[in-house]
């Protein structure tokens, strides 16, 4: 089982040299974050492996914009934990390339 979320505002830590401190910068825009479960991995655990680990790539001031899974359930608590209607559930054709420009 996977997902793919789609992320308008990643981010990635670092570590400051001068200080030792974590800190975060942001990368190009229209990021794809990519989980991939181990198999057998129960749905609500999926839910919450996403739910814990999406802070730490995405902008604190933002959301997904779509969610792509191999799960028609998992999609669902997805699009319902983030507010995505699932009817307008969908990976836009030229997502990323914005991405690429930036690069």
């Amino acid at each position: 089982m996977y997902a793919d979320i789609g992320n308008p505002k990643p981010i990635e830590s670092y570590l400051d040299p001068r200080t030792g401190e974590t800190k975060w910068r942001p990368l190009p825009p229209e990021a794809v974050t990519h989980y991939e479960f181990p198999e057998g991995t129960p749905l609500d655990e999926a839910v919450l492996i996403v739910l814990d680990a999406l802070p730490h790539h995405m902008d604190r001031e933002s959301s997904p914009a779509w969610v792509e899974t191999d799960n028609k359930d998992l999609t669902r608590r997805l699009c319902m934990q983030f507010d995505i209607p699932v009817t307008k559930n969908k990976r836009p054709a030229r997502w990323g390339q914005k991405r690429e420009e930036a690069s």
